[in-house]
């Protein structure tokens, strides 16, 4: 079954259709909500949150038949949740008016209804009413997504499938991707950014391994690849209906769509037998293998004393010790020669006779999974995992042997289940750069290459301090006009590649200090997309957050953030880079991938965005910048 979402459907004439390959659309669609533009299913926020209300799905098959499910995807927002809404809907409302007073009130409002937003607006309105203390009584919903293989084409709670990836939200730190793996929710990449992923269940008649792959680094694989994050023991039977399902979309009034790319259920023979060929000996408890491996799996008996080591056994090599038993799980690194380097132990009792033990290797960590659980963590570069002894009891060591699998590190996505992963190229010639020094004063007007500063709007200012940078000035006591653009030509339409260096004003949380320092992609002063950083001082964490101004009209609401933690903070410089090809954008804070929309994610009827000019930007983001400081600028084709 191949679904590429070819064909443009309205929204509510999704289901029931047919997919790419013929199998027709399954699910439910409760509020009709789901639609099909611009290549890619599009599935909008509820008014009423909850599964069982929104999801697609194919089938039925036979579960023996179904060796690979693999979806490509976006979800609208990995800390989706769901729950009342604080702020009264008459101060909400004058918020979404004021928007801080970019533009007066009255041009706003006619601007909204010449916007072609007016339906989606109104319903953004009921949607806060529901939310609000007075008339809300729903439980709390912390989970937004679950892919995987389920027995109804609409499950009630697809959290409980055997088989499946679930997205948990975790607040400051964004999200969660967990998979269920023994019966257990178990965590497979925290900090999850809202960029595209690949999701993808491989199954054989024993086991179940899943993979995830991304277009960025340190997401799983690397796009074509994709790379093993846990295995888990299942035996297929009856019939199954892989899906798609949303149970909340957006967090605290805010709305963000989510999109897939693409859908394919696959025999996939090569993933089967994906596990590595094994030299074993059995009497001496040994296992070699040709390449380094990316997940090591073995059962052994509970009941038993178990040493297992695993890496490079050989004196010159770094190797791994991990010993089972009496009550604990303790995990050695051992350098070169033997001598003990990192211990980690933890209190641990198996909870069943056979234990399923895991060891992951990722980019810069060693997970210990046991019983769908990790139970230890070891950080820092890994040395290679090539070999594995077993220091048991004969029948635990023949045990242990007999179920033993090795996944490699790096697997290529069959060409039968690949999906298009969207993504935006870096640039790597410099076309502007600017070091912020020389003569203080105003940044208008100042000379940046061949090309000057221009101030767009806004009644802050961008001050050039010798041996600072330039500096957010006047913009914390102001109640409209926060946000100030400044730009200058560029000369590629259709693609820029943008990086500051910024400072964040104080030195720690409770110095009343906010930040909201950017970039800012400009066609005209009627459409630009700002992508900038929401430092504040009463929260834990930071975000990167962008906001859309097309057609003359901003919804302050549609606002499409990803939390980063502890990614930014006081009084440390942090690099925000933000790539755009005129369609999409990604954006990455110190080199990492945090951020991915394409402009008609957001709005339907926007494809493109010409790139006249680029710049930077103090934005008002339910406050105002106190003095970030950008130490630099540079912009790349």
């Amino acid at each position: 079954m191949r679904d590429d979402f070819d064909v443009a459907r309205d929204s509510g004439r999704t289901l029931g259709s047919l997919s790419t390959s013929g199998a027709p659309r399954l699910g439910v669609d409760r509020e009709r909500r789901i639609a099909i533009d611009h290549g890619g299913l599009r599935m909008q926020p509820l008014l009423w949150d909850g599964w069982g209300r929104q999801g697609i799905a194919y089938g039925p098959f036979p579960a023996a038949s179904v060796g690979v499910f693999a979806v490509g995807l976006l979800n609208g927002h990995n800390a989706s949740q769901s729950g009342h809404i604080e702020q009264p809907f008459e101060k909400r409302l004058a918020t979404w008016l004021h928007a801080g007073g970019t533009h007066r009130a009255r041009a706003r409002l006619l601007r909204w209804v010449r916007s072609g937003q007016r339906a989606l607006t109104l319903r953004q309105f009921v949607s806060w009413l529901l939310r609000d203390p007075r008339f809300h009584r729903a439980a709390p919903l912390d989970d937004s997504l679950a892919v995987g293989l389920y027995e109804a084409p609409a499950p009630q709670d697809p959290r409980r499938a055997e088989l499946g990836f679930v997205v948990h939200s975790t607040g400051g730190n964004n999200g969660e991707l967990r998979a269920r793996v023994d019966g257990e929710d178990l965590p497979l990449i925290s900090g999850l950014p809202n960029v595209p992923l690949l999701l993808v269940i491989a199954r054989t008649s024993t086991h179940a391994a899943y993979f995830v792959s991304a277009a960025e680094a340190g997401l799983g694989g690397r796009y074509p690849a994709m790379r093993p994050l846990a295995l888990t023991r299942h035996r297929p039977q009856g019939v199954v209906y892989p899906g798609v399902h949303q149970g909340v979309l957006g967090q605290i009034g805010f709305r963000a769509d989510t999109r897939v790319y693409g859908v394919r259920v696959a025999a996939a023979p090569e993933l089967a037998t994906l596990s590595a060929s094994l030299d074993l000996d059995v009497e001496r408890g040994r296992a070699r293998w040709a390449e380094p491996a990316g997940l090591v799996y073995l059962e052994l008996e509970s009941d038993a004393v178990v040493r297992v080591r695993c890496g490079g056994l050989d004196d010159d090599a770094t190797s791994y010790e991990l010993e089972l038993g009496e009550g604990r799980l303790r995990l050695r690194e051992r350098a070169p020669g033997g001598a003990e380097r990192r211990a980690r132990e933890v209190e641990w009792r198996a909870s069943r006779d056979a234990v399923g033990l895991q060891l992951v290797v990722l980019d810069e960590e060693l997970r210990v999974i046991a019983d769908g659980a990790q139970r230890l963590t070891l950080e820092g570069p890994i040395g290679p995992l090539a070999e594995l002894a077993l220091d048991a009891p004969e029948a635990a060591r023949r045990r242990a042997l007999s179920s033993l699998q090795v996944l490699p590190r790096d697997v290529p996505v069959p060409e039968d289940v690949r999906v298009r992963i969207p993504a935006v190229s870096q640039g790597h010639v410099v076309r502007l750069e600017d070091r912020f020094t020389g003569e203080p004063g105003d940044l208008d007007e100042r000379s940046i290459g061949a090309e000057r500063w221009r101030k767009e709007l806004g009644a802050a200012r961008l001050v050039v301090v010798p041996g600072r940078g330039a500096e957010v000035q006047g913009a914390r006591s102001l109640t409209s006009r926060g946000r100030t653009v400044y730009t200058c030509p560029w000369a590629n339409p259709r693609f820029a590649d943008l990086e500051v260096t910024v400072r964040p004003p104080g030195r720690a949380r409770g110095e009343g200090h906010e930040g909201r320092a950017g970039v800012v992609l400009w066609q005209d002063p009627e459409n630009y997309v700002v992508v900038g950083t929401w430092l504040h001082d009463h929260f834990e964490g930071a975000s990167i957050s962008s906001f859309y101004c097309f057609d003359g009209f901003e919804d302050i609401y549609d606002a499409v953030w990803t939390n980063v933690g502890s990614a930014i903070r006081w009084g440390v410089p942090y690099t925000l880079r933000v790539l755009c090809d005129g369609t999409r954008f990604t954006a990455y804070v110190d080199g990492r991938a945090v951020l991915h929309r394409a402009f008609g994610d957001v709005h339907r009827r926007v494809t493109s965005l010409t790139l006249r000019k680029v710049g930077i930007v103090t934005n008002w983001e339910w406050g105002n910048d106190t003095g970030s400081v950008f130490e630099s600028f540079v912009a790349r084709s």
